[in-house]
C-alpha cells in the first residue's frame, strides 16, 4: 500500500475533489495528483496538513506505508 492510495481513500470518503483537498492544504491540484499516483511523496509538513484536512491521525494516514523493499 502506498501513501497515494491512502490519500485517495480518505479523500473519497469525504467526497472531496483533488482541487478541494489541494485548496485546503495550499498546494496545487497537480501536486496532489502526483502524490496520489505515486510520482512524488509529500514531505512531513504536507502529509500532516493532509491528515488534518482529511480528519485522520497521522498513524492512520500512514497505515500500511512501508519503505522500499529494494533497500
Amino acid at each position: 500500500m502506498s501513501i497515494g492510495t491512502n490519500i485517495v481513500e480518505f479523500r473519497l470518503k469525504l467526497a472531496l475533489t483533488q482541487q478541494q483537498l489541494a485548496d485546503k492544504i495550499c498546494i496545487t491540484r497537480q501536486a496532489l495528483a502526483r502524490y496520489e499516483c505515486g510520482q512524488a511523496i509529500p514531505n512531513l509538513v504536507t502529509a500532516y496538513r493532509m491528515a488534518c484536512a482529511l480528519g485522520v491521525r497521522m498513524e492512520d494516514f500512514l497505515k500500511g506505508v512501508g519503505i522500499d523493499d529494494d533497500h
